[in-house]
């Protein structure tokens, strides 16, 4: 096994001791993850977002376990529910979306940025490639995060669910009644929402979250980052 690069072993050693430090179980899974993968930056990156979603978890109240599969198990009020995580990288055409939003906010000339109808299919693809993936009789979150401000926004996975959430209600054996909620995590923090976490719940699951588990998901205004 070809030896870690000093700068890759202190970053992961970081990451370590802050998953440590919350009070993170089953950190070593994680951790071989990420040593297994050290030399590739874009999996990295996805590896990221299950510890971004194990400490903010963490800090409010949930016990979290990082596994292989699904990525976490979350524990409040004495319920058990899994949570698996998917990133959605910043792409080459953002940074032509960002000169469009900076002439708006110069000029007040409205553009037409990003691709929401390709976006929300996205997600729909995603959701059930996840659903699909999931065999537990339990409730289970699809934690989303973006890394890109001008591609993936809360009103798109919002829009990506309602879409879901039609599909269960007219096939209660669709694989995505497996997912009782979607978890987003935000680039952007919301001034007029006061938040960067949005949940949203499937109505039509075959499991659905817990009332107390779902306000104490509700609750999470903000989430927290490793790196």
């Amino acid at each position: 096994m070809k030896a870690i690069p000093r700068d890759r072993e202190e970053l992961i050693e970081r990451v370590l001791a802050q998953l440590e430090q919350a009070g993170v179980q089953g950190v070593h899974v994680f951790i071989k993850k990420l040593r297994d993968n050290v030399n590739n930056p874009s999996t990295v990156q996805d590896l990221f977002v299950e510890a971004d979603a194990a400490v903010t978890f963490r800090a409010h109240n949930f016990g979290v376990t990082m596994q292989d599969r699904p990525d976490l198990v979350l524990e409040y009020d004495d319920h058990i529910v899994y949570a698996e995580c998917r990133h959605y990288q910043e792409k080459t055409g953002d940074s032509h979306d960002e000169e469009k939003l900076a002439r708006y906010r110069e000029f007040g000339i409205l553009q037409e940025y990003g691709t929401p109808a390709v976006i929300q299919d996205q997600i729909l693809t995603d959701l059930d490639e996840k659903a699909r993936e999931f065999d537990y009789h339990a409730p289970f979150i699809i934690v989303l995060k973006s890394s890109s401000k001008y591609r993936v926004e809360d009103d798109i996975v919002q829009a990506a669910v309602h879409v879901a959430t039609g599909i269960t209600s007219k096939d209660n054996l669709h694989p995505l009644t497996r997912i009782s909620a979607v978890l987003f995590l935000s680039p952007w923090r919301s001034l007029n929402k006061n938040r960067s976490v949005y949940i949203f719940p499937m109505v039509c699951a075959k499991s659905a979250l817990p009332r107390v588990v779902y306000y104490a998901l509700e609750s999470i205004r903000y989430h927290m980052s490793v790196v």
